[in-house]
């Protein structure tokens, strides 16, 4: 997978299963650097202090000593560019498209995941994973405008016709042991065939039309920025696009993605 090229529509449907889950771990002690940007594509931004609730949350993933590998620590920041710079990318994409989540919807969203649970309950598991209301409500944002976009395209771009729906339903003969002449086919069927159609086309269709938006558009990184709140990432950034001054701009294929634990010779 590359960082910036990567099979996005496995990750948007790993985040729509842990939909409970934020996407950002929240900071303990907000700086007035924090509110700078490190990341912007139009007038989308993402700022320093989002760009630490992201790097926390996926160092979380990692045990305390495979993290004083500076190779781990930097291929980390790799894999957290990419992730919001696609983020950005979907966020630009939306705007054009005339796609928004409004405030009410976003709280009442955000009310239907806190009801899951016992009173108290939810918010006691956001400190005990130190992670912000800020950041939570962010990161649910983010993943319903991703929904509703990819709703959009999928509606826009995927076309059911009766010869698209014939291998869904050889698919569905073989899954059941029969011919398709010994097939009904109910309304009920119908609707199950669309929806095996749309999930099979969903994944190349989404996959191409991200790749095509990334081409147009360029991620800007204020690397002066980010190299001073993490060093260690210098290396690995100024490999990554053409750095003019104290910004760097991240093509859609920079370079292959890592393998932490290989890279760590582990």
């Amino acid at each position: 997978m590359k960082p910036f090229s990567g099979n996005t529509f496995f990750l948007y449907f790993f985040i729509a299963l842990i939909s409970l889950a934020p996407m950002f771990i929240g900071c303990s002690f907000i700086q007035p650097e924090d509110e700078s940007w490190v990341l912007e594509l139009g007038e989308k931004r993402i700022s320093l202090g989002e760009y630490k609730d992201a790097y926390e949350m996926a160092k979380a993933g990692y045990e305390h000593n495979l993290l004083q590998e500076q190779i781990i620590r930097r291929s980390l920041h790799y894999r957290v560019l990419k992730d919001l710079a696609e983020s950005l990318v979907l966020e630009v994409a939306a705007m054009e498209a005339g796609i928004e989540v409004s405030e009410a919807y976003l709280e009442e969203s955000a009310e239907e995941i806190r009801s899951m649970y016992p009173e108290g309950i939810f918010e006691s598991m956001l400190s005990e994973n130190v992670i912000s209301e800020r950041a939570w409500m962010q990161g649910l944002r983010r993943r319903l405008l991703t929904e509703k976009l990819v709703k959009s395209i999928m509606e826009r771009e995927i076309i059911i016709t009766s010869e698209a729906l014939k291998g869904a339903l050889l698919a569905y003969c073989r899954s059941v042991g029969k011919k398709p002449e010994e097939v009904e086919l109910t309304q009920e069927l119908t609707e199950e065939l669309i929806t095996r159609f749309r999930r099979q086309e969903s994944e190349k269709v989404y996959g191409k039309w991200l790749q095509e938006k990334k081409e147009g558009m360029s991620v800007k990184v204020h690397t002066e920025l980010l190299y001073r709140v993490f060093p260690e990432a210098r290396p690995l950034l100024a490999k990554l696009g053409e750095e003019g001054g104290d910004v760097l701009h991240l093509p859609p294929d920079p370079a292959p993605d890592v393998d932490l634990h290989e890279e760590a010779g582990l």
